[in-house]
């Protein structure tokens, strides 16, 4: 039973470092009754585009020996019907295989901030299972209504993993756009991506000259901002989300592995910020 449920962590892209500790994490809750409950709650929600409630409560998180035991194994159990979902809505094999393995991303990140085994964000994969989703090579589309453009666009999320060179960058944006428009007809056709991430902070122009960082950004057309050093301690320095009022604490602290990071502390010891920003762009 361990080994089985080993083999289906490896098939949505869970690290080898994972597969062992979640494999008998998952095993001793295996007969829990919230799993059922929640396999249930999900596999009605596979389909429902553009929903954006959760199956989820906190205490869910709390349930075996490792944080998110029980709703890892519920979304596990629906993988076929995402799948199913996915396949049915034409949507290529090899896209299929990255969407799912969001789970192991999930994972992955979960380690790099807890510094053990875990599933903390149960409830984006919950998202992306959902369907209107698809990780399309380096870029991941999400079906999103824009009630101020009247149309349904895409709205790209960047996940962790790789470079961003802009040939790159430019392929999973056309393929994307037929991949989404030949699985979700019905909503086309797309003609704008939308980004919201501090990605797109113009200030990457000077912070990393040249990079594909500073690529990136600049492929967008900037519409408004928040605050965001918050997630850039996140997802750059895996420090927990809520880290970025507690910034002046960590500064002293933080040791940079990287050029990007090191850039960044340069700017917040400087007194400067991130922000993320909202930005569109035409689909080619």
């Amino acid at each position: 039973m361990i080994s089985d449920l080993q083999g289906r962590l490896r098939r949505v892209g869970v690290s080898d470092e994972d597969v062992a500790e979640l494999g008998v994490a998952l095993h001793e809750i295996r007969t829990h009754p919230r799993r059922a409950e929640l396999a249930t709650a999900l596999r009605a929600q596979v389909g429902r585009i553009l929903g954006d409630d959760t199956v989820f409560e906190p205490t869910d998180f709390e349930l075996g020996s490792v944080v998110g035991a029980v709703p890892l194994l519920a979304l596990l159990d629906v993988c076929g019907d995402v799948e199913d979902h996915l396949r049915g809505r034409g949507m290529p094999a090899d896209v299929r295989t990255a969407t799912l393995s969001e789970i192991g991303r999930q994972t992955t990140k979960t380690r790099r901030v807890r510094g053990h085994a875990g599933f903390q964000d149960a409830a984006w994969v919950e998202r992306v299972f959902r369907g209107g989703f698809a990780n399309v090579e380096r870029l991941q589309f999400e079906l999103l209504r824009d009630d101020s453009r009247g149309e349904h666009v895409l709205n790209t999320h960047i996940p962790a993993g790789g470079q961003l060179p802009p040939d790159v960058v430019a392929d999973s944006l056309r393929r994307g756009r037929r991949v989404m428009g030949d699985a979700y007809p019905e909503l086309g056709p797309f003609t704008t991506a939308v980004c919201k991430s501090w990605l797109l902070d113009p200030q990457l122009q000077d912070l990393v000259p040249g990079s594909n960082l500073a690529s990136f950004a600049a492929l967008w057309e900037l519409e408004d901002s928040e605050p965001g050093d918050g997630e850039v301690l996140f997802f750059v320095f895996d420090l927990p989300r809520d880290s970025g009022g507690r910034l002046a604490e960590l500064l002293p602290r933080l040791q940079p592995r990287s050029s990007l990071q090191r850039a960044l502390l340069d700017l917040w010891r400087a007194g400067g910020s991130i922000r993320v920003h909202r930005g569109s762009l035409p689909l080619p």
